[in-house]
Parts: C-alpha cells; structure tokens; sequence
C-alpha cells in the first residue's frame, strides 16, 4: 500500500508538459546570397513606432535584414554610424563593427576600418571572426573591446547577424536563439568567417519599438517593391 502514493507521484510527473525543453529548442535560419547575383543597398524607412524589424522582414519582399539605425546610449546621446548613399545621417562616435556596402552593392565590408569614401554603413556589433592556428580553428567575439557585457553575449535571446567569407563572395543572414557563441555552427554551414551581430532580443520582436529610421539590406530583384 506504501508503493501508491509513489506511483501516483511518477503518474502526475510524467504527464507535466516538458516546458523547459520546449523553449530550449533553438530556432535557426540561415540564408545565403551569392554577390554576383546580388544588389545590396540601405533603405530608409518610415518614422513611425509601429513599423518593426520583424513588419519589415515579413512584407518587404525578399528583404534581407532590418535594423534600427538610431542608436543612443543610456543617457538618450545618438550613437553609431549610420551612412546613406553618401550622406552621413549620424556619425560614428564609439568603436564598433560595421558593414559598409559599396556603390555597386555587392563590395561588401564588416570591420573597424573603413573605406575612404563611404557609401552605405551602418555601426552595430560585436564583431565575430574566424581564427585557425596550427590546425585548430574557432571564433572569436570582439565582446570586451567594443563594450558588451557578458551577460549579453550569453543571454538566452534571438539572435540576428549578417556574415561574408573572406573574399566576400556570398552574404549570409542568420538567425537563432541562444548565447551569441552558438553562432559558430551557423558560420561554418555558410562556410563564412566574418559576421556582424545585429540587434536581437526583444527589439527582433512583433512588438517592439524602434528607433524612427530602419535600414534595410535588399535584394532588388524583388518584384514587390518598396
């Protein structure tokens, strides 16, 4: 009689949903874009609230990535780069890793050094690269040099980032859930070694507010337009 309570325990155990398992289930795309079929450019978008990274992704065609582009420190200062066919909208005031796209739209940089003329760019981070030495390989995630805590590099959010290869010949877009390290599997599916991490977490959300402009890197063969 003893050996009841016991079995009608394990009975209620087994029929808990498992809800932790569930949600760690990571989620993961990844889309590449070889250059010499590709155009990229930045487009800015409306200066509105309600319009969202994921509004954008979701009707925009065959968008490839949103981002706020008015970025402000803790004290509301604009920070960042934000570069738009010439014309710089907001000037780079802190070391972090950008994308900057050429006139072309299919030279595509990610780093600290930045072209003479520019073009397209905007400032985001960390910067993630590839190393290998003595037949080893792994990445490395320029988390301390460009001021992010590590609480944010393991945080269990979403995570969006854009990566190249080395020369650039394809651009891939990524996103998954998880710290940022779990990028690394990502990287070598798409055989890319260099990537910028893009705004994630909640403002990757449905609902989030962003800042009034949004860039856009697109492909221009859409036929839906913008």
């Amino acid at each position: 009689m003893r050996a009841i309570p016991w079995i009608a325990a394990l009975l209620i155990v087994s029929a808990v949903p498992p809800v932790t398992a569930a949600r760690a289930q990571p989620q993961v795309n990844a889309s590449v874009y070889p250059l010499h079929l590709f155009r990229g450019e930045l487009y800015r978008g409306e200066k509105a609230r309600s319009v969202t990274q994921a509004y954008y992704l979701k009707w925009r065609g065959r968008a490839v990535s949103a981002l706020p582009t008015s970025y402000s420190d803790r004290k509301g200062a604009p920070i960042g780069l934000f570069v738009l066919q010439g014309y710089v909208h907001q000037g780079n005031t802190r070391k972090r890793c950008f994308l900057h796209l050429d006139k072309t739209g299919r030279v595509i940089t990610i780093g600290y050094k930045l072209p003479t003329i520019l073009y397209a760019a905007f400032e985001a981070g960390p910067c993630i690269v590839r190393w290998q030495y003595n037949g080893r390989s792994g990445i490395y995630i320029a988390g301390a040099e460009e001021r992010f805590t590590r609480g944010f590099l393991a945080a269990p959010e979403e995570r969006r980032a854009l990566c190249i290869d080395t020369p650039p010949t394809r651009l891939a877009a990524l996103e998954f859930f998880g710290p940022l390290w779990r990028i690394q599997p990502l990287m070598d599916q798409t055989k890319t070694d260099r990537c910028l991490n893009l705004d994630g977490g909640d403002q990757a959300g449905e609902h989030a507010e962003q800042p009034a402009v949004l860039g856009i890197v697109w492909d221009p063969l859409s036929t839906s337009g913008f």
